[in-house]
């Protein structure tokens, strides 16, 4: 449909805030950002991620510019973000696309809701003329631990200003004269911090795409240096701290190892079983994160745990670390990723401690028996 629009129908379809041209809240932002790939360039080099000769990417401090993107499987969405992809290239920018199923991107507890992103793609609707707003942009919207991961500003950004102008703009009792001056100050101050990028309406005018960057990404990373032993602690939502030991020899170049805490694991669990801990860990060599990564020896992982965490638990002494084999699409005991030789797994209940080896790594869960109800059927006489 694109080709068959006027050049004045193609403009309406992009986007320069969150709220569409043809709207009766749209006020043109006071900051506006023209196509200038020259500047961008200009920019990146003054923060100093430069090109250096040869290369295909920007680094800074050894360290490529990489960001992952997360959204969907949709075909639409892979065909536009695939041409996003080498509009970054072309300033230096790497951007490796992570197209997730629906299913997991638009999760209770994994995906968008629990901010497990870094740039992420997605589409808000606008009902019956109204463009919303207030649990998309009010400091008070953003999804964490500490509320339960509700509301759906997902970016994590919070102006003081934009927020309490969100508040009144999207409350319909108020005259849309008056709404749309509060609009009016979102839209400049969206325009200034640059949350989000909008980028185009759909044919319908009603849906519009997306990107939103995650200010706030609860990854932990580590830097480890090549040949050395080293110790590093990680903590997860419920506050426990665990622990990855890495022999001398386990790596051989310098690694940023980074721990993501899951609220839930993106796959099924094996049958009557309950997740107590779940966590996915990576490595990135010189800032690019890879598919993959093995240790030439073992690395050992030491988590802790609350009761708090066994609350679905039938036996604690049922616990073991698994991980999620992509090329079996199944659980499979996390000991399993060394050879024989040298696997080793310790449960010391006591501590409330499971200990265990690895030799890759993967997404993982700390799986245990799960608690079952029995009913009883009642006989009255």
């Amino acid at each position: 449909m694109y080709p068959a629009l006027t050049p004045e129908q193609r403009q309406e379809l992009v986007m320069d805030t969150f709220v569409p041209k043809t709207n009766w809240a749209y006020t043109a932002p006071n900051t506006t950002y023209p196509y200038n790939p020259t500047v961008g360039q200009q920019l990146l080099d003054e923060a100093g991620w430069t090109l250096q000769s040869g290369a295909e990417y920007r680094s800074k401090d050894g360290k490529e510019l990489v960001l992952i993107l997360t959204t969907t499987t949709a075909p639409f969405r892979v065909t536009y973000l695939t041409v996003f992809e080498e509009q970054m290239k072309a300033c230096g920018i790497r951007i490796i696309r992570n197209h997730q199923p629906a299913s997991w991107w638009f999760g209770d507890s994994t995906g968008l809701q629990v901010r497990d992103f870094e740039l992420g793609n997605f589409a808000w609707i606008i009902e019956d003329d109204e463009p919303g707003g207030y649990t998309l942009y009010a400091c008070n919207q953003i999804p964490s631990p500490t509320n339960n991961w509700s509301g759906q500003n997902f970016m994590g950004w919070c102006n003081q200003e934009a927020s309490d102008a969100i508040i009144q703009a999207s409350d319909p009792r108020l005259p849309r004269e008056q709404r749309k001056t509060f609009y009016a100050t979102v839209i400049n101050q969206f325009a200034e911090d640059i949350p989000s990028l909008p980028l185009f309406l759909r044919s319908n005018a009603t849906v519009w795409e997306h990107i939103d960057f995650n200010l706030q990404t609860f990854r932990q990373d580590r830097d480890l240096a090549a040949s050395n032993a080293d110790s590093v602690v990680f903590t997860d939502y419920s506050g426990n701290q665990h622990t990855i030991t890495l022999p001398s020899g386990a790596i051989t170049q310098p690694i940023t190892l980074s721990y993501h805490p899951l609220v839930a694991n993106a796959n099924p669990l094996p049958a009557n079983t309950q997740t107590a801990h779940a966590f996915r860990l990576s490595v990135s060599i010189n800032g690019v994160p890879g598919d993959t990564f093995s240790f030439n020896q073992p690395i050992t992982i030491t988590l802790r745990y609350t009761d708090t965490n066994l609350a679905n638990i039938f036996d604690e002494n049922s616990l073991d670390l698994f991980y999620w084999d992509r090329a079996s699409n199944s659980w499979k005991d996390a000991a399993e990723t060394c050879p024989i030789a040298e696997r080793y797994e310790r449960l010391d209940a006591d501590q409330n401690l499971f200990e265990v080896r690895v030799c890759h790594l993967s997404e993982f869960s700390l799986i245990g028996t799960k608690k079952s109800q029995v009913f009883l059927p009642m006989v009255m006489r």
